[in-house]
């Protein structure tokens, strides 16, 4: 039916044989290239959705990236689960003006970009491992999510940390 020659390279010359308006779908592993790509989520791992149907101007691509992975908290640095759920659509023509994209000679549409364009955006900047995350100790580091009597067993740090948030607020 097709070959993946990249990241997302797909060979549309079948579909363009196909009847107007048929459609082929087909459901694929997210390539290693997506961990080289996202270096910061760990274990990222899922599938890439192609739906292409034959239309009078070239192939229309509906494709849905689902997937997940572990990332660290922006408080404590523990593993969070990040999921990634996100759907575009793309014309392709062999005619310039008349799509998004043209389909190259060799009958391909590399959808590396577009897939890359599509799960940047949806990764959060910050991660939490819980929302009331209550972060790191800024005096010596101890996670306060193990340790919730920290302050109490270690008032002076519990200054350390009043008098950065103090510093913090002025500026």
């Amino acid at each position: 039916m097709s070959t993946l020659d990249s990241l997302v390279r797909y060979s549309v010359k079948s579909v363009m044989q196909l009847p107007l308006g048929d459609t082929v779908s087909e459901v694929m592993p997210l390539s290693e290239a997506m961990a080289v790509l996202f270096p910061d989520i760990h274990g990222f791992s899922g599938t890439i959705e192609i739906e292409l149907t034959h239309i009078d101007q070239g192939v229309q691509v509906s494709t849905t990236i689902v997937a997940h992975g572990v990332m660290p908290c922006s408080r404590c640095t523990q593993g969070s689960e990040v999921q990634v759920d996100q759907t575009y659509n793309l014309t392709y023509s062999r005619e310039k003006d008349v799509g998004d994209d043209l389909i190259s000679p060799r009958d391909t549409i590399d959808l590396t970009q577009q897939c890359i364009d599509t799960v940047v955006p949806a990764i959060p900047d910050h991660v939490l491992c819980k929302e009331d995350c209550a972060g790191l100790c800024s005096a010596c580091g101890v996670n306060l999510n193990d340790r919730p009597d920290h302050f109490t067993t270690h008032p002076e740090h519990h200054h350390a940390d009043q008098s950065l948030g103090n510093s913090i607020r002025m500026k």
